[in-house]
């Protein structure tokens, strides 16, 4: 029989959470595309990526929350500790980095030119441009935040061995043979 698996306690929660806006922020450079692309909907287009941006802000504040959480309850040994602090501060960037990018966007949605123009869409047309390209270049800036970020943890869980708890009753652990040692090869 097919039913929903619990969904994990807290702190246990980060895995579940950080995906959705490392995701649907993946996915709003390829709706803005389109937008670009098919100027007569490209408000609808630019519209369809801001709610994907509004979902993954949200879902970033819950993933750093979650983060924060699942942090008070890891392991304290110093190379762990070192690589939460790392992987944190990236991820709080890109939350207030996205966050700013959305709020951003919903003037650069409402102004965005379509189809044919009047000559008051085509002076609005002329100041929409520079500001969508510097809007780009810092999206793609915010990408490389997350990216960045994503590594970062995924190096706490596969290289440090990070385990989140799955019940309040199980505190987080380290995986099997991992514990405070580095783990880069010595050339020695």
């Amino acid at each position: 029989m097919l039913s929903f698996p619990p969904f994990p306690v807290w702190e246990a929660a980060h895995p579940a959470l950080v995906h959705v806006p490392m995701g649907l922020a993946l996915i709003a450079p390829f709706l803005i595309a389109l937008g670009v692309v098919f100027a007569s909907r490209r408000r609808t287009w630019f519209g369809a990526a801001l709610c994907a941006m509004a979902v993954a802000t949200v879902f970033a504040f819950l993933a750093v929350l979650s983060g924060e959480a699942a942090a008070e309850i890891a392991p304290k040994t110093p190379v762990v500790h070192a690589a939460i602090e790392e992987h944190e501060e990236l991820a709080e960037l890109y939350r207030t980095v996205l966050l700013i990018l959305t709020i951003v966007f919903i003037p650069i949605t409402l102004g965005a030119p379509e189809g044919k123009k009047n000559a008051r869409e085509q002076r609005l047309g002329k100041a929409f441009w520079p500001a969508f390209l510097v809007f780009a270049i810092a999206y793609l800036w915010s990408m490389l935040l997350v990216a960045n970020a994503a590594h970062l943890g995924g190096e706490l869980v596969h290289i440090h061995g990070v385990l989140a708890p799955v019940s309040r009753n199980a505190p987080a652990t380290l995986a099997p043979d991992h514990g405070d040692e580095d783990h880069e090869d010595d050339d020695d």
